[in-house]
């Protein structure tokens, strides 16, 4: 935890959470961050920034296992849920096959909220359970997507659960030719 920087830092580096691992981490900029990439395939992951995303990747984030759990919140013993104020990102390649996401964003700044959020390549989801939800958007604005993906996303399974109220759940923003949209129902 820490209140002035990132929970997990690795600049030059990268992140692998397995087995059984039980990581809880809380900061003002990303909770974990990896200059490249964040692989988590197992354990139970639970991050929030107060100004940031959970999660960052600067190259590709790798959710799988099917007992894997990843939250961007944190519940307190008396119930009370902390969300973070962006959820997860992987500025190349996002994919998640197996185990469940829970990407909640939540931020009192009019800043980005999204949820899940991939950049520069293919966000995927082969497997498992995604919930997505911009959690208490403004009266009023533009929002923002539970979901975006500059370039690629392919859903091929799992059960994938998206929500913004101001803005679409799911938005693939610089679809050009040669791009791919594709998921089964």
């Amino acid at each position: 935890t820490s209140e002035n920087w990132n929970g997990l830092y690795t600049p030059l580096g990268n992140v692998e959470i397995s087995g059984t691992a039980q990581v809880t981490t809380e900061s003002y900029f990303p909770a974990i961050y990896a200059g490249y990439n964040v692989s988590i395939t197992g354990g139970t992951v639970s991050a929030v920034s107060i100004s940031d995303c959970a999660i960052w990747a600067e190259e590709d984030l790798e959710i799988s296992g099917e007992n894997t759990v990843v939250n961007t919140y944190i519940e307190e013993a008396d119930g009370t849920i902390r969300y973070s104020c962006g959820g997860i990102v992987g500025r190349n390649d996002l994919s998640i096959d197996g185990g469940t996401v829970n990407a909640y964003a939540e931020c009192a700044e009019e800043t980005d909220r999204y949820c899940i959020r991939c950049d520069d390549g293919t966000f995927s989801v082969s497997d498992g359970t995604v919930n997505a939800v911009v959690q208490n958007e403004p009266q009023s604005g533009y929002g923002n997507p539970a979901i975006y993906c500059g370039k690629t996303i392919n859903f091929t399974g799992g059960q994938i659960n998206a929500s913004s109220r101001l803005h679409c759940a799911i938005e693939v923003y610089g679809y050009k030719v040669g791009d791919a949209v594709s998921y089964i129902t």
